[in-house]
């Protein structure tokens, strides 16, 4: 702890510190900067009004005599003072006052910048557009099985900075990376993890290649001795991996013909040269859908890599439960299965979900803010095999709908729907026992919902709330 507080005091020495954003990373970036340096002057910066923190952090910061507020409608204005600015991922990088602190030469730092220069021990970093969540929780659960010291963080809820206390050289940390958290970050993790890119964000970034080159960051940096872990059956993945400088290792559902890890006769399995080693049956895996498969390959991979013994890999996997919120299943009611798939703000994300039922009929319910990114793949999917019935909410709603009319051909029922009780109300309406109603929106949840957790605990309470009746 002592070597940790000595690199902090060198890496911030004479500098003004501004903390820019008061969610869950920026208060963690407070708490763990105060800890370490209860003297050190802070200014911290929020759109909010103060009034409206809660109770606990309001008497916490006025009983910090050494820190500064800038709250309200022109909290940006503050940042002409300060020349070290950790900035909450969720803030564009583009917003004209920090690319103006840039030019005066402040720094841009994060809570994950922050971490990653004064880890002790093995950064395993995962990103993607989707599946990441699950991955690195995957990752997580078998190497805890192998023991030592492993601990679960980053994007999956958990800021960085709250993991490092008592870390050591051979702690072993699984974080999960948003494009956010890598787009300023410099440097890039020991043992990287690389899923597909789709287009997302695109109200964040200037352009779909902005996005892909911010999750290349995983690997950028990177050296030969270091490991990269990429997704081969795609194409962006692989042609990151192309450019990588660290000894890479694929991971493919169908078509890996050299070194990796891939499916074979059911199985999952390890291909080095010539040797195929079995880890477990894919029958064994218990999670639905095809495509989670692709998250236990790299799990398998790093597992492997890291000298675990092939029964303890599928020990793990066998023991380990879908992530809240992604094909969580919640209830069957009246012959009626409900899965909530809140986490599913992208097409091809829903386009999986409903790959995961194809042998049952499905009443979707999806739609969302609109962020402007393609639902063809989603329409192609709703085409190739139709559902029984859609619930759609605003505006996405409206796009798939249209995109469907403009096929032509028989549309299945639909509804429109403005709230998460008349979504469920609708969705039991129109399905029949045996059915699945699936909320797997394709869409992010502002505007109707706080976040895609609030739209998922509504879906959950309103399902629910049937059970009783």
């Amino acid at each position: 702890m002592q070597n940790q507080n000595q690199a902090l005091e060198r890496l911030i020495a004479g500098r003004r510190i501004l903390i820019l954003g008061l969610g869950r990373e920026g208060l963690s970036t407070y708490s763990f900067l105060r800890r370490a340096l209860p003297e050190l002057p802070l200014a911290l910066a929020d759109r909010s009004p103060v009034e409206q923190l809660s109770a606990e952090i309001r008497q916490q910061l006025a009983d910090d005599k050494a820190v500064t507020l800038h709250c309200g409608p022109d909290y940006l204005s503050a940042l002409e003072g300060y020349d070290l600015i950790f900035k909450a991922p969720g803030i564009v990088p583009s917003l004209p006052e920090l690319q103006a602190a840039r030019a005066r030469g402040s720094e841009i730092s994060s809570n994950t910048r922050l971490f990653f220069q004064l880890c002790p021990g093995t950064i395993v970093g995962i990103t993607g557009t989707k599946g990441k969540s699950t991955t690195t929780s995957l990752i997580y659960t078998v190497l805890a099985a192998g023991g030592g010291d492993v601990r679960l963080l980053g994007n999956i809820g958990i800021p960085p900075l709250n993991q490092l206390e008592g870390a050591s050289e051979q702690t072993l940390f699984v974080v999960e990376l948003s494009s956010h958290q890598l787009s300023d970050l410099g440097r890039s993790p020991q043992i990287a993890v690389l899923q597909n890119i789709v287009p997302e964000h695109l109200d964040y970034y200037d352009s779909f290649e902005s996005y892909v080159q911010a999750k290349a960051n995983i690997t950028r940096f990177q050296s030969e001795d270091q490991l990269f872990v990429y997704n081969a059956g795609y194409e962006i993945p692989r042609r990151i991996a192309a450019s990588s400088k660290a000894r890479t290792l694929p991971f493919a559902l169908d078509g890996l013909a050299g070194d990796g890890v891939t499916l074979a006769d059911g199985w999952i399995v390890v291909r080095s040269g010539e040797t195929l080693e079995r880890i477990m049956p894919t029958d064994q895996v218990p999670l639905a859908g095809r495509f989670n498969l692709n998250n236990v390959l790299p799990a398998v991979a790093i597992g492997r890599r890291l000298g675990l013994a092939p029964e303890l890999i599928a020990e793990a996997v066998r023991g380990f439960r879908s992530l809240e919120h992604r094909l969580e299943f919640v209830a069957t009611i009246d012959g009626v299965s409900y899965y909530n798939d809140s986490l599913a703000t992208v097409p091809e994300a829903a386009v999986a979900a409903l790959e995961a039922f194809s042998d049952r009929p499905v009443v979707l319910i999806a739609g969302g803010y609109d962020r402007h990114i393609d639902y063809t793949p989603l329409v192609d999917a709703l085409q190739a095999r139709p559902p029984r019935a859609l619930v759609l909410f605003p505006d996405t709603g409206d796009t798939i709908l249209a995109l469907l009319k403009e096929r032509g051909g028989e549309l299945p029922p639909y509804a429109r729907v403005e709230n998460m009780a008349e979504a469920v109300e609708r969705a039991s309406a129109l399905a029949q026992p045996g059915d699945v109603v699936l909320l797997s929106p394709a869409s992010a949840s502002f505007k109707l919902f706080i976040d895609y957790r609030d739209r998922g605990e509504q879906f959950k309470a309103a399902v629910l709330s049937r059970a009783t009746r």
